[in-house]
């Protein structure tokens, strides 16, 4: 009941002074109804059922703009969790209408204040205060290689060592911001990534591997499933990656709830 038992009691013995009948006999065994809590407890039940149904009822009813929610997320990220989370959402809320847009991470924020979505998948930390953020998940930068490279041997790839290699990366145009601190980062190691391929669709990236083609540089949460001939290790010298909901905190609706509910029991599962 999320309360503690002295709470409890007391709500008990003001229920009991408001009525002046006694609804329970206690002792320290047991907790029995009194012949005026059995005759209570249908009509009890009866107000908890009509209350709840009340809340349903304005619920469905809600605003045109309560009842949609604008999401935006960027369609390379693969992320497992957001089709479930859309589809438990469809099936447990149906009055709720959402419209996704695909941003890049670097565009929630612009796209949040600007009132183009409701809800987004950003990077963490979001730089504005006003914006409201649940974090769902953190990875790492890892290297997909085929099975015979050298580099397969090693349990973590040194920063230096992948400059030596011909890596595919993500376009540019999927993240920019992404994509030149990614840059900086090498650089800032004295190692000059050689990008040899650019893609900007994440499930093509393990076949260039298993070609042996080049290595395929990604975040750890973008990949569900390799080739059987593609191994992948982590990259040693990279921050963490923490991906995030994000949302203008002014504007929690009753479907932006909906769907952060939604995404954190999937995510969470």
């Amino acid at each position: 009941m999320n309360l503690t038992q002295p709470a409890l009691s007391q709500q008990i013995r003001e229920l009991e002074a408001e009525i002046e009948a006694t609804l329970f006999d206690r002792d320290r065994r047991s907790v029995t109804l009194t012949p005026a809590g059995e005759r209570l407890l249908p009509a009890a039940r009866e107000a908890v059922r009509v209350i709840d149904e009340a809340v349903a009822d304005i619920d469905r009813l809600g605003t045109a703009s309560d009842m949609l929610v604008r999401f935006g997320y960027l369609e390379y990220l693969n992320l497992p969790f957001l089709l479930p989370a859309l589809a438990e959402l469809r099936a447990t809320k149906p009055q709720i209408t959402t419209e996704v847009k695909h941003l890049n991470p670097s565009q929630v924020e612009r796209a949040l204040l600007d009132d183009e979505i409701d809800l987004g998948i950003g990077l963490l930390p979001v730089q504005n205060e006003d914006m409201a953020v649940r974090r769902i998940l953190e990875g790492e930068w890892m290297l997909a290689l085929h099975e015979d490279h050298p580099l397969a041997e090693m349990e973590r790839i040194p920063i230096a060592e992948v400059g030596n290699e011909p890596l595919v990366l993500f376009a540019r145009n999927v993240n920019e911001k992404l994509y030149d601190r990614l840059v900086d980062r090498f650089r800032a190691d004295g190692v000059e990534p050689n990008i040899a391929y650019s893609v900007t669709q994440v499930s093509a990236g393990p076949g260039y591997a298993a070609q042996k083609l080049g290595a395929f540089f990604h975040a750890s949460y973008v990949l569900s499933e390799l080739p059987p001939s593609v191994i992948r290790r982590p990259v040693e010298g990279f921050p963490k990656l923490v991906l995030g909901l994000v949302w203008r905190g002014d504007r929690r609706t009753t479907a932006v709830r909906a769907l952060l509910d939604c995404m954190k029991r999937v995510a969470g599962s």
